[in-house]
């Protein structure tokens, strides 16, 4: 009976692990280098769009975070709601708080979420007889954003600029660290943090 448990509990993860209904999908362009000396020490993330765009900015801002603090970094986060023309009078205040510059996330487009519920049924018949089947809930939260990203300061300007594109499963964590990984490291090749 444990044998027959295990291979169907294995059959589950299997299944789970092959069926993607879509592909996941991140990519980082850089559109603007920075040529300029500047240590950055204390940073503000500052996003802005819709309310998926704040769920997906609030996840990625707490993970950015945690992986400066490791470079000896700090990050405040501010999410600022749709951009209109008072934002940047927002910015400016906000960069006039000690802060060595600024990272703003700004979408693109309109922001895509898809949910989706699925429920997939697994069972055998074990040699004793008799039926044993397991229920599995699957739910995946589609996310398709393009966001261009900046970071500044007030006496040299944009720093840095790049795209980012996402198509994401919005409850993997794990798309939040390959997002954050992607940004600081192409903040450390253009020397912002040491």
């Amino acid at each position: 009976m444990k044998i027959n448990l295990l291979i169907l509990f294995v059959a589950i993860i299997i299944s789970s692990c092959s069926q993607n209904k879509y592909i996941e999908k991140i990519t980082l362009v850089e559109t603007q280098q920075n040529d300029k000396k500047l240590i950055v020490k204390k940073i503000l993330m500052v996003g802005a769009g819709s309310i998926e765009s704040r769920f997906f900015l609030d996840k990625l801002a707490m993970k950015i975070k945690q992986d400066l603090k490791k470079n000896n970094v700090e990050l405040d986060y501010n999410y600022l709601g749709k951009i209109n023309k008072d934002s940047s009078i927002q910015i400016n205040k906000m960069l006039n708080k000690n802060y060595d510059a600024i990272l703003v996330f700004n979408p693109v487009d309109t922001s895509n979420l898809e949910e989706k519920f699925e429920t997939e049924r697994y069972g055998y018949n074990p040699p004793s007889g008799g039926y044993v089947g397991v229920n599995v809930n699957k739910r995946t939260i589609k996310y398709i954003q393009r966001f261009d990203i900046s970071i500044y300061d007030n006496e040299m300007g944009t720093l840095w600029a790049a795209i980012l594109k996402i198509t994401i499963d919005y409850s993997k964590d794990k798309n939040y660290s390959i997002i954050s990984d992607k940004i600081i490291k192409e903040l450390m090749n253009n020397k912002l943090f040491l």
